[in-house]
């Protein structure tokens, strides 16, 4: 694997933002995936659900691309033990988006009209958050590799903030599809009820991943 960004070895938060790329590809993959169970497309969702594996592995590979080359001349302000930490979260973004690949793939579960409207939604922004959090982990390279100032640290807070509004609104979606879940219950097996609970809940997982990424990225910039 080539050294990413050239950055390995001089500073950790070039690297980290070509993670975050990486794992937004993966999330990206998530509505596609909702989309295809709605449809009852078994070809498609395996389909989805082996490229979403694939994109897990290849971020797997950057954080250890990126710990393998950490070197503690790297660290002035920034404790290493919070960069590594920060490494974990954000490959962890990605390994729920496995997870939820895993559970649509491994069984044939229905996502009936309005449910499937519901979870798709629920994708929708949960890929908004991991979005937002791409642009703040360019900020934040950004503001520690250059001569940034306060108001770019600002900036970076403000972005942070407005996940957090995006964050809440994954958990109301969450909230919404169980609802509805819980009222088409008599139409639903029981292990119908419960895989799809555990989709759900697998899916607000990455949003609830990034925005504990976007934190620590706050306590960085905070203490800089």
């Amino acid at each position: 694997m080539h050294r990413l960004g050239g950055l390995l070895g001089r500073s950790p938060f070039g690297p980290l933002f070509e993670q975050m790329v990486k794992v937004r590809a993966c999330v990206e993959e998530v509505p596609g995936l909702i989309a295809a169970m709605a449809r009852g497309d078994r070809r498609e969702v395996c389909a989805v659900a082996d490229r979403i594996h694939r994109l897990e592995h290849e971020c797997d590979q950057v954080k250890s691309e990126i710990r393998n080359h950490l070197s503690n001349s790297l660290f002035t302000s920034v404790e290493r033990s919070e960069v590594l930490h920060l490494i974990t979260l954000i490959d962890s973004i990605a390994d729920d988006a496995d997870d939820v690949g895993k559970l649509v793939s491994a069984r044939q579960t229905p996502l009936p009209g309005k449910l499937g409207e519901g979870l798709a939604g629920l994708g929708a922004l949960v890929l908004e958050v991991t979005a937002g959090l791409t642009g703040i982990a360019e900020r934040l390279r950004d503001l520690m590799d250059g001569n940034a100032g306060r108001a770019e640290a600002a900036s970076v807070l403000g972005r942070i903030a407005a996940l957090g509004e995006t964050s809440f609104a994954v958990e109301e979606a969450e909230l919404g599809f169980l609802r509805g879940l819980f009222a088409h219950e008599p139409d639903l097996g029981a292990v119908d009820v419960v895989v799809l609970m555990e989709i759900a809940r697998k899916v607000a997982a990455v949003a609830k991943q990034a925005w504990n990424v976007a934190d620590g990225i706050r306590r960085i910039v905070m203490n800089r």
